[in-house]
């Protein structure tokens, strides 16, 4: 299971200045990563998502909430 807190782009569905506690983004993660202001997680399904703003490379594309970018991620065995 997949947690955030804080402030920013955490996955909920805001963009926020105020601190918030944890909450629950999403289940069966296997992997993330994250990169100034980027959030991007594998799940075990093979799906991969997105949240949060991607700079100058995805012509700052801004998802709230985790958006799936690939499927059929073949994850090692």
């Amino acid at each position: 299971t997949l947690w955030s807190y804080g402030v920013g782009y955490l996955g909920d569905g805001e963009n926020t200045s105020d601190f918030k506690p944890p909450r629950k983004i999403m289940d069966s993660v296997v992997d993330i990563a994250t990169y100034d202001g980027l959030s991007i997680a594998l799940k075990e399904d093979g799906t991969v998502w997105w949240w949060g703003i991607a700079g100058d490379n995805f012509n700052q594309a801004e998802s709230l909430s985790p958006t799936k970018l690939f499927e059929n991620i073949q994850l090692p065995r």
